[in-house]
């Protein structure tokens, strides 16, 4: 039985052949592979390539060389008799590599969030591995979600998805799970304000300019006017 994982190079050795006449030229070529049915024979035939989806698969081959009609295998058109005496070749899936960023575990408002970075995925194939969060009680959303609100995170990270995610896997999602929660921090925000001169006794208009809102958003404050004692005597919201 050969092993090997989704997307490796192949590498296959062609069994040597028993009874063959000394100066005879007889070899096992044009190797093929097969769905096994299930009764144990031979399905559709499959084209041999590094990116042949996780399975089991029958190998076979068909006699060559210049004496090859005077030849013919015993065991048919499939060398190894089945899974139990060889002659199988098995896909696994291939393994996600992946990478707790503990640089990215505390997060200011606005930051993306990125708890954890994959690998070992083949460039071209449709495989997505998603990182979820609870926001207020809501459906799990993706930690992409622009602008995740401040607040502590538990993440659960989902199995391999996309056209080609059945040909990997990610081992231990729940230890990694546990270890890529995170923290989002509030922007901190400078501002701003304009001195004023006003009489006694006069409406009191403060204005000025807060530096640092992410575009898009309005968050505005209030400013108190104090007076020689430290006594806050007006507010004005702004």
């Amino acid at each position: 039985t050969l092993n090997r994982s989704y997307g490796d190079p192949l590498s296959i050795t062609m069994p040597a052949l028993n009874g063959v006449l000394v100066g005879d030229e007889v070899n096992l070529e044009a190797l093929r592979l097969f769905h096994p049915t299930t009764n144990g024979g031979l399905g559709g035939e499959i084209a041999l390539d590094p990116r042949m989806p996780v399975g089991n698969y029958y190998m076979a081959a068909s006699l060559g060389g210049a004496q090859a009609g005077n030849y013919r295998l015993n065991n048919g058109f499939t060398f190894g008799g089945g899974p139990s005496a060889g002659g199988m070749m098995m896909v696994t899936p291939r393994i996600i590599s992946a990478t707790i960023n503990t640089d990215k575990l505390t997060l200011t408002y606005g930051d993306a969030a990125e708890p954890v970075s994959f690998g070992n995925m083949l460039a071209g194939d449709d495989v997505r591995v998603r990182v979820l969060v609870n926001i207020d009680f809501r459906p799990q959303q993706d930690v992409g979600t622009p602008r995740l609100p401040v607040g502590t995170y538990r993440t659960v990270i989902s199995e391999p998805t996309g056209a080609d995610g059945s040909n990997y896997d990610l081992p231990d999602r729940t230890t990694l799970s546990a270890s890529a929660g995170f923290v989002i921090e509030p922007k901190p925000l400078t501002y701003a304000l304009q001195s004023v001169t006003t009489p006694y006794g006069t409406p009191i208009g403060v204005t000025g300019e807060l530096f640092g809102v992410l575009s898009g958003e309005t968050v505005g404050f209030g400013s108190t006017t104090y007076d020689a004692a430290g006594a806050g005597v007006t507010e004005n919201p702004y």
